[in-house]
């Protein structure tokens, strides 16, 4: 929180602006550096580009939980064919454009279209995605 305060607060005068090549480190202001200078190579210095993360690579969780939507729409679409899974993971989890999947599976654009339609209405019906029926709420007797 006090973080968040500091950066509205507009404590940190520097616009924005983060210098890769000044260190990340706080600096030694003790009277001896001796145990820190044993353990340390020239090379190992941290600057700002080693601190700040890359927001396109993904984070484990999200490999993990990527990998796991991918298995679960595998095991669904097991009754169909490999043509309308493949059309489908490549369209619904990986983002292709029917075009593009008609140029990587070498297939006519309709057939893509065609399979991933195969492959949706198979998911609608499948168990594993299927939405739960709404029921009547069962009515309470005045009996006791």
């Amino acid at each position: 929180m006090r973080a968040m305060d500091e950066m509205s607060r507009g404590a940190n005068n520097q616009n924005g602006n983060v210098h890769l090549q000044d260190s990340a480190r706080k600096r030694n202001v003790k009277g001896s550096d001796e145990s820190e200078l044993q353990f340390h190579q020239p090379d190992e210095a941290i600057l700002g580009e080693t601190v700040i993360a890359d927001r396109r690579v993904s984070t484990p969780e999200q490999i993990a939980s990527s990998d796991e939507m991918l298995r679960l729409v595998e095991v669904a679409l097991r009754g169909t064919d490999r043509s309308a899974r493949e059309a489908f993971i490549l369209f619904a989890l990986e983002g292709f454009t029917p075009d593009e999947i008609a140029a990587i599976t070498d297939r006519k654009v309709d057939d893509v279209r065609a399979s991933v339609g195969v492959a949706r209405e198979h998911l609608r019906k499948s168990a594993m995605f299927a939405t739960p029926s709404r029921q009547k709420p069962i009515a309470r007797s005045n009996t006791a």
